[in-house]
């Protein structure tokens, strides 16, 4: 055999492997970090706030803005001392002024779809940023209003949501400005707004320039940055793959790494689809649908290879053939496509060979087969992906869709669900109105920042405003109940542990401004870099940056920190609490909605390839419609994640593990269908019969899909919960009339996979307390029910 793979002859010069491999920590690297994302976020941040620092440094030691100017007389020492120490603070105060417009700029730069779009959302930005803040400046002696329009604005800003990204930022530096102005009235008068407006303009200039030369928004080469991220996750399957074959590992447990690789590699493919469909992209000469399909085929190959390999693994099979199929999932994690095609015929060649003898078994010789032709079929997706629009270069506009969008970079997540959800009626009590999201979002806050605020007041009349913060944020990127939850308890576990770190760094950079700054942009950096990870780091870093501003105020103790605290930790649990009784979107809803979704793409993509068997002159490309299984499974994913916790196992967790499996299972019976569906060839001999079963099955899908739909309109009590009627009987009959070259053929195993559908389909029935009713279609109808 190894010499039957020397034999192979060597890639042409000058083309480079299929999956060409970096070195190990780079390829990490990138695995981890689609596009690398979270990099240029950080990165474009950090700099960003550097820039502006410098910018106001420089701005205010040339204008002397908002600095008393002590004559040329010399001031006793103690006046001189007052009158540096107000140079020093209106210093700090024009620096976190540009540093926070920076850092809003930054988060901004990913929200608009244009360089003319960003370009207008910065010029935008002083205008909220300078309301807010004469409005604080103006009403800060009056706390109880000055109070009460922090609240409004929280409030407002929340509503603004609906308007997309621009509300949102518009709403957020609306709020800050207030913040900011009632927390400077006692400094700076409203007389002053002038400095304070041109100080912010700074921090917007500097933006733009930071963002315009060093991070111009270039589709292309975000595009090209996901490709290379999505050959690194694909070897990252492979070589996941190949390790189910090695002694050493767990095999279960290598299985489950297996999977979640496959839905990292989903996930990189899905922000793919969606650069693909950014407007300056659709240019004559991109070929935007080409790139679409090879990447799908590609994604599909690669997932047949994993699942045949870990079905492969449990057999009891000649060592000779395992080590066979480990050593082309090998070369395929190498990038050696030539070794990988070669080691796949051998494993088909012996199959050939062997085709008289029982010594494989029935099913291993199928997944084998499969297995090599899978392979075979990822070595010609990846050359094509790799040479789609060089070797097929298209002429014509592209008029692509893509089945998702992104948001700031990512995948919605589940944002669009559970907006679908606020907006339905839910099923209990609690959940009976409907509300828009923004306008739910905008109640819970202006309830929740109330309380905090007297609560935190009540503690501290000074620092109450972290326990307000403290709820301002865990609404900021929720969409339900448990992501809130989520989003307070580690805003409280960062503090804690930030404000360890802070101490210490602290106490250690006390006497060193410059190291100071140094420390900020670093704690500043990992917090935005790992933030997607989890919201813990930036919690940590913000609570570290917050520890030496204070001691550039010569306000740092180790007591202000545990107050810090104490009031972060009252704004959590008056969120936690908030959340949970004020208009409630519980997750459990937003499963529901997500569940519903999932099935109705998969019922689109099971029906349409089922009527392929009765018509193949009406095929239609499924690729899309299996774009959309995938992005809400990811959705349904996301929303599963958010449930659970290390620290929370939720009621009713063995039917969420089910729902999971089921929704995994189904997917790839869906892109299994996608994948026979091109060669697929019609049944006539039972047409009728099928028409039938295709008929009983779509009905009973949509059934399912109306079932998690809730109840709308009042409690449908006494009119029945429904009926799931089983349809995999009828297909059992259809595959019992073919012919026999139709056995082993893709029509045959389109039906399996509708029989494997339909039963997935029918336990989630069940589980939503449907009645399934199993049809004996040799036999009158008999009705085995089933209650949840």
């Amino acid at each position: 055999m190894t010499e039957a793979i020397a034999e192979q002859p060597a890639r042409l010069p000058g083309r480079r492997p299929l999956l060409s491999r970096p070195p190990e920590w780079f390829d990490r690297f990138l695995g981890s970090d689609p596009g690398m994302t979270r990099l240029r976020m950080a990165l474009q941040g950090v700099i960003t706030i550097a820039c502006a620092l410098l910018a106001e440094y420089l701005f205010v030691h040339l204008t002397g803005a908002l600095e008393i100017d002590p004559g040329p007389v010399d001031l006793p020492p103690a006046q001189a001392a007052a009158i540096a120490g107000q140079h020093h603070a209106v210093l700090v105060i024009a620096m976190m002024l540009g540093a926070v417009t920076a850092m809003n700029g930054s988060f901004m730069a990913g929200s608009a779809s244009s360089p003319g779009e960003q370009l207008i959302n910065y010029l935008l930005m002083p205008i909220p940023l300078v309301a807010g803040l004469a409005t604080g400046l103006a009403l800060g002696a009056y706390r109880t209003l000055a109070l009460l329009s922090l609240v409004i604005f929280l409030a407002v800003g929340a509503y603004c949501r609906r308007f997309g990204p621009r509300g949102f930022f518009g709403g957020t530096l609306l709020f800050m400005g207030g913040f900011f102005g009632f927390f400077l009235h006692s400094a700076i008068g409203l007389a002053d707004i002038g400095w304070l407006a041109a100080e912010i303009c700074v921090g917007v200039l500097v933006t733009i320039l930071v963002n315009f030369v060093f991070f111009y928004p270039r589709p292309q080469r975000a595009l090209d940055r996901l490709r290379r991220s999505y050959t690194v996750r694909a070897r990252s399957v492979a070589a996941y793959a190949a390790a189910l074959f090695e002694t050493d590992h767990d095999l279960e447990r290598a299985a489950t790494r297996l999977h979640r690789q496959l839905i990292r590699l989903n996930e990189t493919a899905l922000m793919i689809d969606a650069q693909l469909g950014h407007p300056r992209l659709s240019a004559p000469g991109f070929p935007a649908t080409a790139l679409h399909q090879r990447l799908f085929d590609a994604e599909l190959a690669l997932g047949n290879v994993a699942r045949f390999s870990e079905a492969i693994c449990r057999l009891e099979t000649r060592p000779h053939v395992l080590d066979r199929v480990h050593r082309a999932l090998t070369a395929i994690r190498d990038g050696d496509g030539a070794s990988a095609r070669a080691l796949a015929n051998q494993v088909l060649d012996e199959l050939r060979a062997t085709a008289e003898s029982e010594q494989y078994g029935s099913r291993g010789r199928v997944l084998l087969h499969r297995f090599g032709t899978s392979v075979i079929t990822l070595i010609d997706a990846l050359e094509a992906w790799r040479t789609v629009g060089v070797e097929e270069p298209a002429t014509e506009p592209d008029e692509f869709t893509p089945s998702v969008e992104l948001m700031a970079g990512w995948l919605p997540g589940s944002r669009s669900v559970s907006a679908t959800a606020s907006n339905e009626r839910g099923v209990g009590r609690l959940d009976r109105i409907a509300l828009t999201p923004n306008v739910r979002v905008a109640i819970q806050m202006a309830v929740a920042v109330t309380i905090a605020i007297l609560l935190g007041e009540l503690l501290s009349e000074r620092r109450f405003y972290w326990a307000l913060i403290a709820v301002f944020v865990s609404f900021m990127g929720t969409s339900n109940v448990r992501e809130q939850v989520n989003k307070s308890f580690y805003r409280v576990v960062g503090t804690f542990i930030g404000i360890m770190l802070g101490a210490l760094v602290a106490h250690g950079v006390r006497n060193h401004t410059s190291l100071g700054i140094v420390v900020i942009l670093g704690a500043v950096f990992l917090g935005m870099y790992l933030m997607r990870i989890s919201y813990m780091f930036m919690v940590i870093g913000i609570t570290v940056m917050v520890s030496l501003l204070y001691v550039q105020l010569n306000e740092f103790s180790d007591s202000l920190l545990v107050l810090r605290l104490e009031e972060t930790a009252i704004g959590g649990a008056v969120a936690i609490i908030t959340v949970l009784c004020v208009f409630p979107l519980r997750t459990g809803r937003v499963l529901r909605v997500a569940a519903r979704e999932y099935i109705s793409a998969l019922s689109s993509v099971a029906t349409a390839s089922a009527r392929l068997l009765i018509d193949p002159a009406h095929a239609v490309d499924l690729r899309p419609a299996a774009r959309q299984v995938d992005a809400a499974y990811q959705a349904l994913d996301t929303t599963v994640r958010a449930i659970r916790l290390p620290f929370w196992s939720p009621q009713g967790d063995g039917k969420i593990t089910e729902l999971v499996q089921i929704a995994a299972a189904t997917r790839n019976y869906a892109l299994e269908l996608v994948s026979e569906a091109a060669h697929v060839q019609p049944v006539e001999c039972a047409r009728t019969q099928l028409e039938d079963a295709i008929g009983t099955f779509e009905t009973s899908l949509s059934a399912v899909v109306v079932k998690l739909g809730g109840e709308a309109e009042g409690d449908n009590e006494g009119e029945g919960d429904g009926v799931y009627i089983r349809s995999a009987s009828l297909f059992d009959q259809v595959m019992t009339s073919i012919p026999e070259h139709f056995e082993s053929g893709p029509g045959r195993r389109i039906l399996r996979d509708l029989v494997l559908i339909d039963s997935a389909m029918a336990s989630i029935a069940e589980t939503a307390g449907m009645t399934v009713r199993a049809l004996d279609t040799n036999a009158s109808a008999i009705d085995v029910e089933h209650r949840a």
